[in-house]
């Protein structure tokens, strides 16, 4: 009994230790999603710019053609960094729902990794009462069968004498 409850307690330890590790690969799932966010809200930042810069080409060219030309130079470079910035925000995007999906898929083995503790526990326990039980059964049986046995002897030297 002393093994079986010492058994349940490492088992208790396992499911708490696997559980601590679910609310860890949440914890860092969110953070990815934020950086995701973060990330999207950087380019939506440089569209706004890119469009701001649209409206002052427009004023520019009626003014001073030489500057137009600047402009336009400029354009280039910041239609080129948001592309990039573009491309590396696909990319980690992509990267953090990859990384999240094999969270999620680690988490649900080590949800059911913890159901299964569970049901091992359970099953334990539940043999551990059956073996109690037949314990007891056998005690009672045992207790009958020399209660019978000294009758039986007390009759035989009652009929030796």
């Amino acid at each position: 009994s002393s093994g079986i409850n010492a058994e349940y307690g490492h088992l208790e330890q396992e499911v708490t230790k696997k559980t601590d590790e679910v609310v860890t690969l949440n914890e860092k799932s969110r953070a990815y999603e934020s950086k995701i966010q973060e990330m999207e809200g950087q380019v939506a930042q440089l569209q706004r710019a890119v469009l701001a810069l649209e409206q002052t080409k427009t004023t520019l060219q009626l003014k001073y053609a030489d500057v137009s030309q600047k402009y336009e130079r400029e354009k280039d470079y910041f239609e080129n960094v948001k592309q990039k910035l573009k491309s590396r925000a696909k990319n980690y995007k992509m990267h953090y729902e990859k990384e999240n999906t094999a969270l999620s898929n680690k988490s649900a083995l080590l949800e059911e990794e913890a159901a299964l503790l569970k049901m091992t526990v359970s099953k334990e326990e539940s043999w551990r009462m059956t073996t109690d039980r037949a314990i007891s059964e056998w005690r009672t049986k045992s207790a009958d069968l020399e209660t019978t046995n000294a009758a039986l002897k007390d009759e035989l030297r009652l009929v030796k004498s």
